[in-house]
């Protein structure tokens, strides 16, 4: 479902000593089916933008629109319940929700929320739970006796349960090591295909923003500085550094050896693959590798 802000902008405590603006007229469009990271400072407006789309937050002056559901400012929200049903978040540290006796009901406590039967529920919390690579036979025991990386899958299972058609990760490989990290992101990138959703993705890490994402949203303080496509956005190398971001490890490596090769202006590339053939490219003399 396409996502619009139109004019948005939010205020943290309007009309008070502390007012502050954290999002300045934002207008900004997310295709339905894409695949969006948004990257920046931190206080640069990335979480309170995405917590307006499934109504955490709501406008002080503009608008949202969700699909068919869209929210106002000045207006009461008349269908937030079935807008927290069409988008799912997998909050930072996702195992920290987590509160029930068992997998089981913790997996159900959502779609049983939105009204579905308990055994409809059931049935999508055993179908949930393998998408994510778990056996079946962990939804009996408790959350808590599970390791870290089981209980993050668990939390992904509630939402995807829900069966949401736009899914907001905040900050999703917070605290893995780096192989935890590569699964985490392939199983997202696998359901997002399947599934079909619109995924809105806040990261610090330039990495996973440059190879998973369709585009990206850079924030600085409160605005869009840029909206683009990965390969579009990371070749503005000093724009970036003005923002105070960093390229991907890929080319920040490229960038080094073309230096010590006298060569100028990277091509953008972002996995490990990409960056062999264009080092051997170089090193063979060929000059496909410069723009």
């Amino acid at each position: 479902m396409d996502i619009i802000f139109n004019q948005l902008t939010h205020l943290y405590h309007p009309k008070t000593p502390f007012e502050r603006i954290a999002l300045n007229t934002i207008n900004l469009e997310m295709a339905s089916q894409s695949f969006t990271s948004i990257v920046g400072e931190t206080g640069s407006g990335k979480s309170t933008l995405v917590q307006h789309i499934n109504g955490l937050l709501k406008p002080s002056s503009g608008s949202i629109q969700i699909g068919s559901l869209s929210i106002e400012a000045g207006k009461k929200v008349s269908n937030l319940k079935e807008l927290r049903k069409q988008v799912g978040m997998v909050f930072q540290y996702p195992e920290h929700q987590l509160f029930e006796e068992t997998v089981l009901k913790d997996i159900c406590f959502g779609p049983i929320n939105f009204g579905v039967p308990e055994a409809e529920a059931e049935r999508r919390a055993q179908w949930a739970i393998k998408q994510v690579g778990l056996d079946t036979d962990i939804l009996s025991r408790s959350p808590f006796d599970l390791s870290g990386g089981q209980m993050r899958r668990v939390a992904i299972a509630g939402v995807l349960a829900i069966d949401p058609k736009v899914v907001i990760l905040d900050e999703p490989t917070a605290g893995l090591d780096p192989k935890g990290r590569k699964d985490i992101m392939s199983l997202f990138k696998q359901l997002h295909k399947e599934r079909q959703w619109t995924t809105i993705m806040v990261t610090h890490s330039m990495e996973d923003a440059a190879y998973y994402s369709d585009q990206i949203v850079v924030m600085n303080k409160g605005t869009v500085a840029m909206h683009d496509s990965p390969e579009n956005v990371f070749i503005q190398i000093d724009e970036l550094k003005k923002l105070g971001l960093d390229l991907p490890q890929t080319m920040q490596f490229l960038r080094l050896f073309y230096a010590k090769q006298k060569l100028n202006d990277i091509k953008p590339v972002f996995s490990i693959e990409e960056t062999a053939d264009e080092i051997i490219r170089a090193l063979s003399g060929e000059k496909g590798v410069i723009r």
